[in-house]
Order: C-alpha cells, then structure tokens, then sequence
C-alpha cells in the first residue's frame, strides 16, 4: 500500500494539484513511506511471513528466510512450519508452487491454528 502510494506521488505533475508546490505534495507522501516502512518491516518476516503462503514466491522466501538463520533462533511457530525435523510441515512447504499454489489442506489448518492464537 504505502509503496503504491509512493508511485503515484512520483508520477504526480504540478499541474496535479496547480495551486501548492510540487514539493509540499510529495514531500508528506514520501516521508510517510520512509516512516512506515520500517514499522511494517515484520509483516514480511517469519514467522508472519508464513500466513501469506499462498501469494505467489512467499513460500519460497520463507524457506529461504529459514535457513539463513540457526534453527535455535527461530520462533516455535516456525520451527513447527519450516524445520527439519520430522515433526515439521516443511514438505508441504516446499510442495507449494511458486504462483503460490498447491498449499495443502494440512498446513492451511495449521498455519491458521497458529496465527489465530499468536
């Protein structure tokens, strides 16, 4: 949303808004962008990452993330998703398919279990 907002002011003329400077147009937009950013930052870390499983790459990016990172300093939620151990859903994450299809029934269940109560 915020990267949205932030193309459309780019794109804006000062015949956009005639009567006020270009600069004090884009100048509130860019610098909600360059605050909100960061602040929405763990939106797109694991173990949140993973209730969005089903957009395309995400799955992908999750195990990546994963395994950039000592399996002693992952969240639980994410150890049980993406681990390796035997216990672990990570076979169905890795079964998802890079549009974001083939999610199984089971991770779903599971994922929506954990972030209901996170």
């Amino acid at each position: 949303m915020l990267a949205g907002m932030l193309a459309e002011a780019s794109d804006w003329r000062q015949t956009t808004f005639p009567n006020i400077p270009l600069e004090q147009c884009q100048g509130p937009v860019r610098a909600a962008y360059a605050y909100g950013m960061p602040s929405l930052k763990y939106l797109d870390e694991l173990p949140i990452l993973c209730a969005r499983l089903d957009e395309p790459g995400v799955a992908q990016r999750c195990l990546l993330q994963y395994d950039e990172v000592d399996e002693n300093l992952h969240h639980p939620i994410s150890c049980s998703l993406l681990g390796r151990s035997a216990e672990s859903l990570r076979i169905h994450g890795e079964a998802i398919a890079p549009d974001g299809s083939g999610l199984s029934d089971r991770l779903y269940a599971e994922v929506g279990r954990n972030f209901v109560f996170m």
